[in-house]
């Protein structure tokens, strides 16, 4: 059993370790020194795998190994640095999401997802607050494992985590749910936030207009959920998994394409013939041909924003001439370009009261299993894994 909190002097605890890239992560016993004065330490109850995880374990997002990936967490507060000025206290219910510094001026906008200092805030780290100490260390011989993945690194039973990163249930929405409930609420601190606050956010989509989401994973089906809660009237969905296809019919999908079909561009613009084409669009697969069919989907005014993530470098051949006649445009999203502390909280509010069916992107692991709960969202079998601890 995990140590009690014992703040600076560390403990022992479990994580779920990437030791080189491409590998599986192996659970290990490790040590956690913290938390700093402004973070706090938390028991995590679950831990969503996202999109972002399977890149990161790939190796096409290089930093150093071994490292504590994870970063959607759903946890419990267990101790706070003597100097955090947030309302936070030990036995507080949070969620867990990115990190941020909150005095650029994008931070300052309400843009957090665009800080100025995001890659650096949200990638891997082994320094303590003090700018010394080894946040996170193996207890088989001591060597320093990398940490404070986007300022949480959740695969782990307890993290050291950044402010900006905590989302406070029990003080924003003066709840004390059961740790089922909460379990369930993990995803919404990156995959859920991202493909709703692109819609709400980034697209800006007008009631009775048309939406094609290329992709439906746990973003692209955030982002159907959006779209019916905002009277979108045509919601095109497109994926390559039929099962999934069925799910998006589930949640609100006016009509579901197979992403294997070669007239995919001539079928969206038939459904939308009063406007030439779809009003608006979301790539939630980062592939470069899905988002130039996107591109070529979009009718007159069309708007289209791409949240999945392509290799490095990766280029896009658009036909400018075409945009620049029809007047559409291009672009990218963030994290949803959300605000957590105030989208998250309505989420939250929006599951419990049954307006968001997490249940039907959701599959429960023991966080043991993570490697059959990865090999499951790579197959396409599992949506959304959580990991539960």
């Amino acid at each position: 059993m995990p140590q009690s909190p014992n703040t600076m002097n560390g403990m022992i605890t479990d994580a779920l370790v990437m030791r080189q890239f491409g590998d599986r992560l192996h659970l290990e016993r490790v040590r956690v020194n913290g938390p700093g004065e402004n973070e706090v330490l938390v028991e995590m109850v679950a831990t969503g795998i996202c999109h972002t995880d399977l890149i990161c374990i790939s190796g096409r997002l290089p930093f150093p190994t071994p490292t504590i990936l994870g970063h959607e967490g759903a946890a419990i507060i267990r101790a706070v640095g003597k100097n955090f000025t947030s309302s936070c206290s030990p036995g507080d219910q949070v969620l867990l999401t990115f990190d941020s510094c909150g005095y650029c001026t994008s931070c300052e906008s309400n843009h957090a997802a665009y800080c100025h200092s995001f890659n650096i805030r949200n990638a891997p780290s082994n320094v303590g607050s003090d700018g010394e100490t080894h946040l996170y260390t193996a207890t088989s011989d001591s060597s320093p494992i990398w940490g404070k993945f986007f300022g949480q690194s959740s695969f782990a039973r307890h993290a050291v985590v950044s402010p900006r990163s905590i989302v406070n249930l029990t003080v924003n929405c003066g709840l004390i749910l059961a740790r089922e409930e909460l379990q369930q609420l993990a995803p919404l601190g990156c995959g859920v936030q991202t493909g709703y606050g692109a819609v709400v956010n980034s697209l800006h989509v007008t009631s009775g207009s048309s939406l094609a989401v290329f992709g439906a994973g746990t973003v692209g089906l955030s982002a159907v959920l959006a779209a019916r809660k905002a009277h979108v009237a045509t919601i095109i969905v497109v994926d390559m998994i039929e099962e999934r296809l069925e799910i998006a019919k589930e949640l609100g999908a006016t009509h579901v394409l197979l992403g294997s079909r070669t007239d995919l561009v001539q079928e969206i613009k038939a459904i939308t013939v009063t406007t030439q084409g779809v009003q608006f669009a979301i790539d939630a697969t980062g592939v470069v041909l899905v988002i130039e069919t996107m591109m070529q989907s979009l009718g007159t005014m069309g708007k289209a924003v791409s949240i999945g993530m392509p290799p490095p470098k990766a280029e896009l051949k658009i036909d400018i001439n075409v945009c620049i006649s029809r007047g559409q445009s291009y672009l990218g999203c963030v994290e949803g370009d959300s605000v957590p502390d105030k989208l998250i909280p309505h989420l939250v509010m929006e599951c419990l009261a049954g307006q968001f069916p997490l249940d039907k992107m959701v599959t429960s692991y023991k966080a043991a299993d993570c490697n059959q709960a990865i090999a499951d969202m790579r197959s396409g079998q599992a949506v959304k894994p959580i990991l539960l601890w």
